[in-house]
């Protein structure tokens, strides 16, 4: 039986309630058993992205296909990133730069057109 977003949701968060743990992984197949599915398609994974935000859950899809979920009352004590580590950077952009990109994927390590490929999974 198919399950709807919500409930697919609802289910999620149940498991990593129960867990004890803020975050937890789903590999892919047991993602399609909790939705009651054989295939999930990307509206449906955004749906279900949706309803776990209302609920306070991070989800977001891993390298392997299966999912992950952080709780975002984790995230309350995380330190405080700072806009002055990236200034030079952020001067770069706004004065049209065209190499400041290059440079930043170089020091995150990913090659430039890595992170579109990423968003398309």
């Amino acid at each position: 039986m198919r399950h709807s977003e919500e409930q697919t949701a609802a289910l999620l968060a149940l498991m990593l309630h129960r867990s004890g743990k803020t975050r937890g992984r789903v590999s892919k197949g047991k993602f399609l058993k909790v939705a009651g599915r054989k295939h999930i398609r990307g509206a449906f994974r955004e749906q279900v992205r949706l309803c776990l935000d209302d609920l306070g859950i991070i989800m977001f899809e891993t390298e392997s296909g299966g999912i992950a979920m952080v709780a975002a009352s984790a995230l309350d004590g995380a330190p405080v990133l700072m806009v002055a580590s990236v200034a030079d950077e952020l001067h770069r952009v706004i004065d049209g730069d065209a190499d400041v990109m290059t440079d930043i994927y170089e020091e995150l390590g990913v090659n430039e057109g890595e992170e579109d490929e990423n968003e398309q999974v």
